[in-house]
C-alpha cells in the first residue's frame, strides 16, 4: 500500500513537471511571438517613414526644377507646424566649380597649373614642375591621340605600370576617372577635398557671381581679399546668394573690374567666365518622423522640360 501511493505521488509529481515545463515552453513561444509582431510593426513603421520622406524629398525636387521657382522661394521649404513631416531644398549653380573637360578642351593650361599648384599648396606662380607634368597628363589623358605631351602620359607608359587600358582618350565622365591619371596620387594625399572644386555637367566657363572666393580668386588671377569683399557686395543686404537683391554685372568685364582682376592675362581671364550658369544642383532632404532621405540631382533647365543630368538617393540616419 505504501508502494503504491509512493507510485502515485511520482507520477503526480512527474505531471506536475510536465505542466511547468508545458507552460513555460508556451510561454517562450508567446514571448517570440510577441517580439516577432513587435520587429514587424516596427519595420512597417519604419518603411512608411522612409517612403514619406522620400516622398517629402521627391515634393522638394519637383519644385525646385519648375521653370517658374527661383532658388529663394518659400515653397523651397515645407515644415507645418501640424504635420511631423517636412522636406528642404537647397540649390546651387553648378558653374560655381571648375569644368575639368572645359579647361582641358580650352587648352588652358595657365588655369589648370594654378589649380594644381593651390592643391599642391604651392606658391610658384603655376610655374612648378609637379603641376606642369599632371597638367600635361591630364590632356594626354583626354585627347584622342597618342601623342605625348612635354611632360605628359600617353598609352606606354601606362602600359608600363601594368594598365591595359589607359588612358581613355575621351573627356572625364567621372570625378573618380581623374584619379587614375599619372600624378594625380600627390593632389589626393595634399588635397584630399579636391573634388569639391570640379564639375563636369556645367556649361562649361565659370559663374563669375556664384563662384566660392577661392575659385574665384584663383580663376580671377584677384587676390582673396578683393574677391571676399566682391562676394560680399553680391550677396547683397541678405547676404544670401540666389535672392531678389542679389548684385548682378553687366558683363564679365565689369565683374573682373569689380574683383580687381589682373589686366596681364585679362583677355584669357576673361574666357574663363560667364555671367550666368543654366544648370542647379539640386538637394533636397526629407523627413517623416524621425526618418529622414536625401535626393540629389543635377538639372539643366531650358524651357520648360528640364534635363537630368545626375540623380542619386541616399537614406540619411535617423535624427
Amino acid at each position: 500500500m505504501i508502494h503504491s501511493n509512493y507510485i502515485q505521488h511520482q507520477r503526480k509529481g512527474f505531471a506536475l513537471i510536465a505542466v511547468i515545463w508545458v507552460v513555460a515552453f508556451l510561454s517562450m513561444i508567446l514571448t517570440v511571438t510577441l517580439l516577432l509582431v513587435k520587429v514587424e510593426a516596427e519595420l512597417v513603421i519604419s518603411d512608411e517613414h522612409t517612403f514619406r520622406a522620400w516622398q517629402q524629398a521627391h515634393t522638394g525636387l519637383s519644385h525646385a526644377v519648375h521653370p517658374e521657382v527661383k532658388r529663394g522661394d518659400e515653397v523651397l521649404n515645407f515644415e507645418p507646424e501640424t504635420l511631423d513631416e517636412s522636406y528642404n531644398v537647397t540649390v546651387k549653380v553648378e558653374a560655381s566649380k571648375i569644368n575639368l573637360n572645359h579647361v582641358i578642351k580650352t587648352n588652358d593650361k595657365a588655369l589648370l597649373k594654378l589649380l594644381i599648384n593651390h592643391w599642391l599648396n604651392d606658391d610658384d606662380d603655376g610655374d612648378d614642375e609637379k603641376a606642369t607634368q599632371l597638367a600635361d597628363a591630364l590632356v594626354d589623358w583626354v585627347d584622342a591621340d597618342d601623342l605625348v605631351s612635354l611632360n605628359g602620359a600617353e598609352k606606354e607608359w601606362y602600359q608600363n605600370k601594368g594598365f591595359q587600358n589607359r588612358p581613355f582618350n575621351r573627356s572625364f565622365q567621372s570625378l573618380d576617372e581623374v584619379r587614375l591619371v599619372k600624378g594625380f596620387d600627390d593632389v589626393e594625399q595634399a588635397f584630399p577635398e579636391w573634388r569639391t572644386w570640379l564639375t563636369l555637367h556645367s556649361e562649361g566657363a565659370i559663374d563669375i557671381h556664384e563662384a566660392e572666393p577661392e575659385i574665384l580668386s584663383l580663376a580671377a588671377e584677384a587676390e582673396l581679399q578683393n574677391v571676399e569683399q566682391y562676394v560680399v557686395e553680391i550677396k547683397g543686404e541678405d547676404g544670401i546668394l540666389g535672392t531678389e537683391d542679389d548684385i548682378r554685372h553687366a558683363s564679365v568685364e565689369i565683374a573682373l573690374n569689380a574683383l580687381a582682376s589682373q589686366s596681364v592675362n585679362r583677355e584669357l581671364i576673361t574666357k574663363r567666365f560667364i555671367l550666368q550658369g543654366q544648370t542647379l544642383r539640386v538637394e533636397s532632404v526629407g523627413r517623416s518622423g524621425v526618418y529622414r532621405q536625401k535626393i540629389q540631382a543635377i538639372i539643366r533647365k531650358r524651357g520648360n522640360v528640364p534635363q537630368v543630368l545626375q540623380y542619386q538617393e541616399t537614406i540619411l540616419e535617423s535624427e
